[in-house]
């Protein structure tokens, strides 16, 4: 069974959804806007990790989740990217806006 995951990267606002349920969203001011981004698993036992399907898009849709920009906009509470719980490789797809699904 396969997950969908989503990263939305708008400026410093970056949210992300997994199976269509936003999990994170931040506005990260101190992240790059520019960079790298990476797709990793972080702890663990030894294990297979795949992915399928992957998809970068520059200039998306300010869509995630089944959510648009207003309500996202409005719906979600922006958090420091610097709070432990909210702390993500997430925060690190730079870009001034992108989308990887």
């Amino acid at each position: 069974e396969w997950n969908h995951y989503e990263i939305l990267a708008i400026g410093h606002h970056v949210w992300t959804a997994v199976n269509g349920h936003i999990s994170v969203a931040i506005n990260d001011k101190p992240g790059a806007l520019t960079g790298k981004f990476a797709v990793q698993l972080h702890a663990g036992p030894p294990m297979d990790l795949r992915f399928k399907n992957i998809k970068l898009v520059h200039i998306p849709e300010f869509a995630i989740a089944g959510l648009t920009s207003a309500s996202l906009i409005t719906a979600t509470v922006f958090r420091p990217a610097s709070e432990p719980h909210l702390s993500s490789c997430a925060n690190r797809l730079a870009s001034s806006s992108s989308r990887l699904t």
